[in-house]
C-alpha cells in the first residue's frame, strides 16, 4: 500500500473526528494535498472520485482554466473554484503568498472581476431563479485558507489574504440559505462591508434573505476608510440565526459617525423592520475602531459573547452597546477596553425613553468586564464582577443603574427575605396612604376585607370585579404638595387570589399616579410581580421622581388592579413622599429596594410596625402592660391569677376594690401567679410589677 493511500485513510479517518480537532485535521489535510495530490490525480484514471470533485485548490499562482484539484492546477480565483464544486457542494483550500517577514506578497481574489466578492444566495432570496451580476447560488461550502505568516489586526494566528469586494462593495454576502457554510484561516483586506448576513440581493432587510448555520473561525474583516458610509465590518440581520464566531477580527472605520451603524464593527441590526439577528455565539473576538452594537428584535434573539478586546475606540462608543434590552437575552463575559480615549463603557444597555428600568435585569447577564476608560457597565443587567478600580471613583451607584447581582462583595437586588418577617422598622418618612377602613374600590368592584395576610393576621383585603375592571384604591388624594425633585416610593404585598396571574400582566399590577396641569413624574424603577405565579404574596414596587410641578398640591392616586379574570389581594401597602434633596439619588433607589412597610399611623422617629400585629413579649412586663395587669371577680373571696410567663423572682401586685373602695385586698404573688383575698365576690383590678429577667 502507497504511502498516500495509508495517508488517505488517516485523512478520512480524521475528517471524521471531533470538531476539537479540528485544526490538527486540516493541517493533516493540507500536508496531504501538498505531498499527495500529484500521486492522486495519476492514479484516478478510472471513474470520477466524488471526494475529490468536492475539492478545490486555490493558489495566487493559479489558473481558472485549470481543474483546480491539485496545487499543479489549482484556479486563481475563488469563486472560479466555487463554481467547479458540484451542487452539494465541497471544500475550498485558499493559498495566497507572503514574505518572510509575514507582509502579502500576493493575495488570492475572490474574482477575476474586480470589486466582486463572495456574494452567495438561498433559495428565499427573491432573485434566486436570477441573480444579479456577481452573485451565486448557495451550496454548503467549506472555505479554508491555508495559513501562511499574514495575520490580520489582533489575530496572533496566520491566516490566507484574500482581496473581495473593494472601497465601494461588500467582500462577503450571505443570503437565503440555510445548509450551513464555513469560513476559516482568511484575511479579507480592505471593502465597504466585511461580511453581510441576512441582507438579500435587493437589500432587504426585512426576513427574505435569512440565513441560518455558519462557522466563523480565525477570521479577519477590515473597512475601507474611504467613506464614512461604509461599514460596520459584519453586519447581520434578516432574522439570521444559528451563528458562530471564534478567534475573529473586525477593524471598523474610523471616519464613520461615532455611535453610528457604520462605526461598529459588528453590526446586530433588527432595528426599523430588520429582522434581526438571534443565537449569535461569539468567543474570543477582537474589535478595533469599533464594538459590537445590538439594535433590538422583532422577536425574541439571544446571543453569547465569551472574549472581546475592543481596541481603538472614542467617546462616545461602548464594547458591547445594546440600545435595549427587551426581547433579548444575552450573556457577556470575560470584556476589555484598552487603548481607548474620552468616554468608552465596557457594556452599555440603554432603554426606550420614558422605559422604567427594572423591567428586564435578567435579560443581560455580564461577567469580569473591564475597562479601560470611564466605566465598566452602563445600564440594566444582572453583573458579576468587574474591574474594581473604576467603581472607586463612580458617582451613580449600580442599583441606580439598574444593575443587580454581586459587585464589590455586596449583594445587589431586590431580597425579600426580611421583609417576610413583617418585623418592626425604623420610620423615617411618613406612610401617606389611607388607614384600612379607608380604603375603597372602583365602581363596578367589590372591596372584602378580613382576608388573611401573609403575616398571619386578618388585615389584607380583596378587590374583584362585579360588573367592570378597576383598582382596590389606598389613597386618592389632591392634597398632596409637591416640588421638583421630590420622591415618591409605593410598594405593597399582593397575591393573585385567582391563581392565574395579574390584571394587565405582572409588570402593571401596581399604580401609582401623581398628576396635575403640567406636572411630570416619570417612573425611575419598577418591580411587578416577578412571575404569573400560582397564588403566592409577592412585594411589588416602584419609584418615582418629580420633573416638573407646575400644579401643587398635585392628585396622587395609588392602586392595584383587578378585572374579570382576575382577583387580587393586597396587604400592607405603603407611600412615601421625600422630600427634594432630604436624601440623595443613590440614596432614594437604596430604600426603595429595600423598603419594609409599616403603619400609616407610625410616627417618624419610632420603631414601628403594621396595624393589627400583636406582639408577644420576650420577658412578662418589658413591653405589653395588658400582659401583667387587669381584673378579675373573687369567688367566695378569693380569685387567682396565673402570669402568661414566669417572673424569674417575685413581682410587687397593687389591688383594689371596685366594688367597693372600702373593702379591702390582699394579694399574695409568687413567680407564676397572685392569688386575692377579698370581700365576697367583689371585682379586684390589680397591676404586678417586678424585673422578668
Amino acid at each position: 500500500m502507497s504511502l498516500c493511500s495509508v495517508a488517505a485513510r488517516r485523512r478520512d479517518s480524521q475528517i471524521m473526528a471531533s470538531q476539537a480537532r479540528r485544526t490538527t485535521s486540516l493541517a493533516f489535510s493540507i500536508t496531504f494535498f501538498l505531498l499527495c495530490g500529484v500521486a492522486v490525480q495519476s492514479q484516478s484514471n478510472h471513474a470520477v472520485d466524488p471526494v475529490r470533485n468536492s475539492i478545490q485548490l486555490v493558489s495566487s499562482e493559479g489558473n481558472d482554466r485549470n481543474d483546480g484539484h491539485d496545487w499543479e492546477s489549482a484556479k486563481l480565483t475563488i469563486m472560479a473554484a466555487y463554481r467547479a464544486l458540484p451542487g452539494k457542494g465541497g471544500t475550498i483550500y485558499i493559498s495566497s503568498e507572503s514574505n518572510a517577514s509575514g507582509s502579502a506578497v500576493s493575495c488570492v481574489n475572490a474574482t477575476a472581476i474586480t470589486g466582486q466578492g463572495i456574494w452567495i444566495a438561498g433559495p428565499t432570496d427573491p432573485n434566486y431563479s436570477s441573480l444579479p451580476t456577481g452573485w451565486y447560488r448557495a451550496k454548503r461550502v467549506n472555505f479554508y485558507g491555508i495559513p501562511s505568516t499574514n495575520a490580520s489586526s489582533g489575530e496572533n494566528i496566520a491566516q490566507a489574504c484574500v482581496i473581495a469586494g473593494n472601497s465601494a462593495n461588500d467582500a462577503v454576502k450571505l443570503s437565503g440559505f440555510n445548509s450551513g457554510m464555513s469560513f476559516y484561516n482568511l484575511s479579507f483586506q480592505l471593502s465597504r462591508r466585511g461580511m453581510v448576513i441576512g441582507e438579500d440581493s435587493n437589500g432587504g432587510r426585512t426576513g427574505t434573505g435569512i440565513w441560518s448555520g455558519l462557522w466563523i473561525d480565525n477570521v479577519g474583516f477590515s473597512v475601507s476608510t474611504s467613506s464614512a458610509k461604509n461599514g460596520p465590518a459584519i453586519d447581520c440581520t434578516g432574522g439570521s440565526f444559528q451563528l458562530y464566531f471564534k478567534n475573529f477580527s473586525a477593524s471598523a472605520n474610523s471616519t464613520a459617525k461615532v455611535g453610528g451603524n457604520q462605526q461598529a464593527a459588528f453590526l446586530m441590526d433588527g432595528a426599523s423592520g430588520a429582522g434581526g439577528c438571534a443565537l449569535v455565539t461569539i468567543n474570543d473576538a477582537h474589535f478595533n475602531g469599533g464594538g459590537l452594537k445590538y439594535t433590538g428584535s422583532p422577536s425574541i434573539s439571544a446571543f453569547s459573547i465569551d472574549g472581546v478586546i475592543c481596541e481603538a475606540q472614542t467617546s462616545g462608543d461602548s464594547c458591547i452597546h445594546l440600545l435595549t434590552a427587551q426581547n433579548v437575552t444575552a450573556h457577556i463575559k470575560n470584556i476589555d477596553v484598552a487603548d481607548c480615549s474620552g468616554s468608552v463603557n465596557g457594556v452599555q444597555v440603554d432603554e426606550p425613553r420614558g422605559t422604567p428600568l427594572g423591567l428586564v435585569p435578567d435579560n443581560v447577564i455580564t461577567e469580569e468586564v473591564n475597562s479601560g476608560c470611564t466605566k465598566n457597565n452602563q445600564g440594566e443587567m444582572t453583573t458579576f464582577g468587574q474591574f474594581t478600580q473604576l467603581l472607586n471613583s463612580l458617582p451613580v451607584s449600580p442599583l441606580r443603574e439598574g444593575q443587580v447581582g454581586i459587585i464589590k462583595g455586596h449583594v445587589l437586588g431586590q431580597q425579600d427575605s426580611s421583609r417576610t418577617t413583617f418585623g418592626s422598622t425604623a420610620v423615617r418618612f411618613a406612610n401617606i396612604v389611607n388607614p384600612l377602613s379607608g380604603y375603597t374600590v372602583s365602581s363596578g368592584g367589590t372591596l372584602q376585607n378580613g382576608m388573611t395576610a401573609p403575616d398571619g393576621t386578618p388585615e389584607a383585603v380583596q378587590g374583584a370585579f362585579s360588573t367592570a375592571p378597576g383598582g382596590v384604591i389606598f389613597l386618592n388624594s389632591n392634597t398632596v404638595s409637591i416640588s421638583v425633585g421630590d420622591y415618591f416610593i409605593a410598594g405593597v404585598w399582593v397575591r393573585s387570589q385567582s391563581a392565574n396571574g395579574y390584571a394587565g400582566g405582572v409588570n402593571n399590577v401596581l399604580q401609582l399616579s401623581i398628576s396635575g396641569s403640567g406636572d411630570a413624574s416619570p417612573i425611575l424603577i419598577q418591580h411587578g410581580a416577578p412571575w404569573q405565579g400560582d397564588g403566592e404574596w409577592e412585594w411589588i414596587w416602584q419609584l418615582q421622581q418629580i420633573t416638573e410641578a407646575r400644579t401643587s398640591p398635585a392628585l396622587v392616586q395609588m392602586n392595584v388592579q383587578y378585572d374579570s379574570t382576575h382577583t387580587i389581594q393586597a396587604y400592607a401597602p405603603i407611600l412615601l413622599h421625600i422630600p427634594a434633596k432630604a436624601v440623595s439619588a443613590n440614596e432614594a433607589f437604596n430604600i426603595a429596594y429595600n423598603l419594609q412597610s409599616y403603619s400609616q399611623s407610625c410616627a417618624v422617629g419610632t420603631i414601628c410596625g403594621l396595624a393589627g400585629q400583636t406582639e408577644t413579649p420576650a420577658h412578662l412586663g418589658q413591653i405589653s402592660a395588658g400582659q401583667y395587669a387587669g381584673t378579675v371577680a373573687l369567688s367566695n373571696r378569693k380569685a387567682t391569677v396565673i402570669f402568661p410567663m414566669r417572673y424569674r423572682s417575685v413581682p410587687v401586685c397593687l389591688a383594689n376594690d371596685t366594688t367597693s373602695v372600702s373593702n379591702g385586698v390582699k394579694p399574695a404573688p409568687t413567680a407564676t401567679s397572685v392569688e386575692f383575698q377579698g370581700v365576697g365576690n367583689d371585682s379586684i383590678a390589680y397591676i404586678c410589677v417586678g424585673n422578668p429577667n
